[in-house]
């Protein structure tokens, strides 16, 4: 994850993974029923 050169070619590569990932931590959350009482936070280094 730490890109110091080729920063968007960088981000097309990872971010889909984390999207997906993130997509299913969501589903899930809402299948349970516990979307709405979680908080879901993300973070990241200087937007990279």
């Amino acid at each position: 994850w730490d890109m110091h050169q080729k920063v968007k070619q960088g981000i097309d590569r990872t971010l889909p993974p984390f999207d997906q990932a993130f997509a299913t931590l969501i589903d899930d959350l809402e299948q349970r029923g516990l979307l709405d009482s979680t908080l879901v936070m993300v973070s990241s280094e200087f937007g990279r």
